[in-house]
Order: C-alpha cells, then sequence, then structure tokens
C-alpha cells in the first residue's frame, strides 16, 4: 500500500478525534484498527521501529501502558481489568502507528493538524447554531455546560477545541486564509469553550488568549501600548465571565466550596463538593496501597472507601477518582504514577525550552485536565491524549 493512503488513514482517525466519540464511538475504534492493520503489512520492520527507540519519551508511553497490564496480576475483577486494558490500549498503539512510520513528514503531520481543526470548528458551529436556535425560541435562554453538549462530555470537547484554537494560532501551519475567517474560527472554537462552562477549561482558554495575544502585540506595538491592550483583554474577558450568570454561578459555587469544605454534606453530589470527598478516599487509598489495588479492583475498591467513609452521594454514583494521577496510584501505585508524571512534565520542559508553544499547551491542557478528570478512564480522553502527544512529540522531534 503506497504512502498516500497510511496518511489519508491517518487523517481520517484525526478528524473522528472531535466528532465520533459520543456520537458513534466504533468509528473511532475502527480508524485506529485499519491503521493497526496497516502497520502489520509486511514492511521494512527494521527500518519502522527504528524511530520509536530512538525516542524514550514514546517508550515511557508504551512503559506506562504495560505498567497497566502487571497491575493485572493482581487484579481480581479479571473483566474489569481487560476492560481497562482495552481503554489503554491507544497508549501502546499511537507511539507504535506514528513513530514506526518513516513516510510521515512534518508536513503530513500539519495537514492533520488541519483536519483536527476542521472537525472541532465544524462540531462548534454546530453546537452553537443549535444553542442560539433553542435560546431565540425560548426568549434567550441559551444553553450552558451539559444543556449546550448533549453529545459530548464538556470537559472532554472542551480540550478538542483549545487545542483546535492552539493549532490554528500557529500559523505557518495552516494555509492562507482570509483575516475575518481566521478570527471568526477562533471567536466560534472559543464562545463554545465558554458555553461548555467546564470552569478549568475556561481558565485555560484566558491563559492560552493571553499568551498568544502577548506574543501578537510585543511583534507590533510599543511596549505602552502592550500594557493597554494586555489590560483591555484582560477586562473585557472578566466582564464576559461577570455577564453571563449561569458561568459565573458554576466559578462562586466552586470558589465557596473551596472556602468551606466543611459545610460538605455527605450525600453531596455537586461536582466540587463531589471531587473533595473523592479525592480524599482516593488519597487514602493510595497511601494504604502503595503498589495499587490493581488494574481491574481500582473502581470497587475506591466504592469501598466512600462508603467506609459514609460519602452515600458519590458511592451511589460509583465515580472514579477525578484524578488521573490519583486514579493511577490507586490502581498501579505510586511508580505508575510517576511515569505518568514524567510523560507529562519532561516533555513540557523540553517543549519550552525550545519554545514548541504548541506542544506546551497540549500538555498543559492535558495536564491541567489530568487533575480534575480521569482522562485515560475513557475512549474520548486517552484515544486524544495518545494520539496527539505521539503526533506532536514525532513533530518535535523531527525540528
Amino acid at each position: 500500500m503506497s504512502p498516500s493512503w497510511l496518511n489519508k488513514c491517518l487523517f481520517f482517525a484525526s478528524a473522528m478525534l472531535a466528532v465520533s466519540f459520543p456520537i458513534f464511538p466504533l468509528l473511532v475504534q475502527v480508524s485506529v484498527l485499519i491503521l493497526l492493520l496497516i502497520y502489520l503489512l509486511p514492511i521494512d520492520w527494521k527500518k519502522r521501529l527504528q524511530e520509536l527507540k530512538s525516542s524514550k519519551l514514546a517508550l515511557l508511553l508504551v512503559v506506562f501502558f504495560l505498567f497497566n497490564v502487571v497491575g493485572l496480576l493482581w487484579s481480581e475483577n479479571l473483566a474489569k481489568a481487560l476492560l481497562h486494558i482495552e481503554i489503554k490500549s491507544s497508549l501502546l498503539l499511537m507511539p507504535l502507528l506514528i513513530f514506526a512510520r518513516p513516510d510521515l513528514t512534518k508536513s503530513n503531520i500539519n495537514r492533520i493538524k488541519l483536519f483536527f481543526v476542521g472537525s472541532a470548528v465544524l462540531v462548534a458551529f454546530f453546537l452553537l447554531a443549535r444553542s442560539f436556535l433553542i435560546g431565540f425560541l425560548n426568549s434567550g435562554s441559551w444553553l450552558i455546560y451539559g444543556d449546550f453538549s448533549p453529545f459530548f462530555h464538556p470537559s472532554y470537547i472542551s480540550m478538542y477545541f483549545l487545542l483546535a484554537m492552539v493549532f490554528l494560532f500557529d500559523k505557518e501551519n495552516i494555509p492562507v486564509i482570509p483575516k475575518l475567517v481566521y478570527y471568526l474560527l477562533l471567536i466560534v472554537l472559543g464562545a463554545s469553550v465558554f458555553f461548555l462552562a467546564s470552569k478549568l477549561n475556561i481558565l485555560l482558554l484566558f491563559l492560552i488568549l493571553l499568551f498568544f495575544f502577548i506574543q501578537y502585540i510585543r511583534e507590533r506595538f510599543s511596549r505602552v501600548t502592550n500594557y493597554v491592550l494586555a489590560s483591555i483583554f484582560f477586562l473585557g474577558t472578566l466582564s464576559a465571565l461577570m455577564l453571563n450568570q449561569s458561568v459565573y454561578e458554576r466559578f462562586a459555587v466552586g470558589w465557596e466550596t473551596i472556602k468551606h469544605p466543611e459545610a460538605i454534606q455527605t450525600d453531596d453530589t455537586e461536582s466540587n463538593a463531589a471531587r473533595l470527598m473523592i479525592w480524599r478516599s482516593a488519597f487514602d487509598l493510595a497511601v494504604e496501597n502503595p503498589f495499587g489495588v490493581g488494574t481491574g479492583d481500582v473502581n470497587i475498591e475506591l466504592s469501598k472507601k466512600y462508603h467506609q467513609n459514609g460519602y452515600s452521594g458519590i458511592e451511589s454514583k460509583q465515580l472514579n477518582a477525578h484524578n488521573q494521577f490519583l486514579q493511577t496510584s490507586v490502581a498501579i501505585g505510586v511508580l505508575g504514577m510517576l511515569v505518568l508524571l514524567l510523560i507529562m512534565v519532561i516533555p513540557f520542559i523540553q517543549s519550552l525550552v525550545s519554545k514548541d508553544f504548541v506542544f506546551s499547551a497540549f500538555l498543559l491542557i492535558s495536564f491541567s485536565n489530568a487533575l480534575v478528570e480521569g482522562i485515560l478512564e475513557a475512549q474520548a480522553g486517552v484515544i486524544f491524549f495518545a494520539f496527539f502527544y505521539s503526533l506532536l512529540l514525532r513533530n518535535a522531534k523531527s525540528n
């Protein structure tokens, strides 16, 4: 099979990341399967594996997957353990599929980014149009958070939109388009993140916009003008946050929960209160089991700990740790968690030093969301992370 067909399959897989997880997850799994079958074709194996062997960070991703496989040995619930391994299999497949591809050039990688941006923009347009139509029919009752995105988990789709914005900011990798269209695409993606009302991702949106805005004005204006424009940007963003009552209330409730944790009720299921109870339980469980409870038993043991602590609300929902580092510590131990930490921290430092701000932004988005979500516990998170981690790592290596 010619390299062009291999690249088309990769483009298909990247485009599906933004649109198909909640609607038809099988499409993503089929695209990965196609890539795997192509990988198994009788091509020069030695040449294909040479790139993978030369990247310690790509190998570290494989090592992390193998840690989860080893966790099968002390898992009592083998069925759930195998399900966890299936979900995390992208951590093994993506480095193989992307690094063992001598034909994957920098221009190919840039085209994959564009496919992803295009699919993200289409979904954002659809969600905004749907929200404004319903708002018009209901006298201005705009949809926020889960109502805005009934087909996608708000946190995951926010991650997709933020990364698409980062790709757009990296103008060297996008074709020449009219400025009006370019800014419209950014506004559509940014507004969608705002309406999704994921508190963390709104803060990330602000940081990413601020960073690239400062980069832009530094190149074009004097120092005094820079301060004025940066202040206008900051006040404008803060005003948008304060004026939208639904989004403002989500931040206000979160802040009150942090200020008064003693007021949390044991049967509370509000997201902020629930997370604090979950994190307490997961931390205690990780301390009690430094080598983990096993890949398949993690959520079962967490539910037992919720019951032991009297947290009836989160016990009834059987929630995971909502922090990937705690979830990993409970499942496969502190050593596995440290491997995951190295996977994110080492390339983040390297990308800052080399001024690869696209990779830095991706890692910041992934790391931050891993602090409040189990992003490697669902296909919507793990395939997204494994695919773009491998792709951007390969791109950084080629640079």
